[in-house]
């Protein structure tokens, strides 16, 4: 099933109608109430059809809000994809002289040492530092919307 059939699904059509009626056919951003509302997924999972969702993962939202939040997701993204890399950047840098001492007690060289630990740094080894500061960023650049959810 698509995702757009999966949105005709009586399910979802029912959870959809559950969720405007307790947000009052109000858009939670803005406060719109007169033009074309939406159902927007705060997160999403893999493998998770739209009705299974817990209710306070969905919020109303009018059509052009839920437009816009598409737009700055994907600029979000596409930051954040950026400040990985320069942050996994930084960190190598930081590690050369490490990397010029293994090649000089070790024979082994340099860019082999580099290749090694560019691929072994993963996300856990800067997950807290690394996240808290993207999404400290994010939140002061999306503040007005992340207080009217909260």
């Amino acid at each position: 099933m698509t995702y757009s059939e999966k949105l005709k699904d009586p399910r979802w059509q029912k959870k959809r109608l559950e969720i405007m009626k307790r947000d009052n056919f109000t858009c939670r951003w803005c406060g719109d109430n007169e033009n074309t509302l939406n159902i927007h997924h705060l997160n999403y999972e893999k493998n998770k059809n739209p009705w299974e969702y817990e209710d306070n993962k969905l919020i109303t939202i009018c059509e052009s809000c839920h437009e816009s939040e598409h737009e700055c997701r994907k600029t979000d993204e596409d930051d954040l994809i950026l400040y990985l890399k320069k942050f996994k950047t930084d960190v190598v840098y930081s590690l050369i002289p490490f990397i010029q001492a293994v090649e000089q007690f070790t024979n082994y060289p340099a860019e082999d040492t580099l290749n090694i630990i560019t691929k072994t740094l993963t996300y856990n080894d800067l997950n807290e530092r690394l996240f808290y500061n993207f999404f400290e960023y994010i939140h002061k650049k999306n503040e007005d919307k992340i207080n009217a959810i909260l």
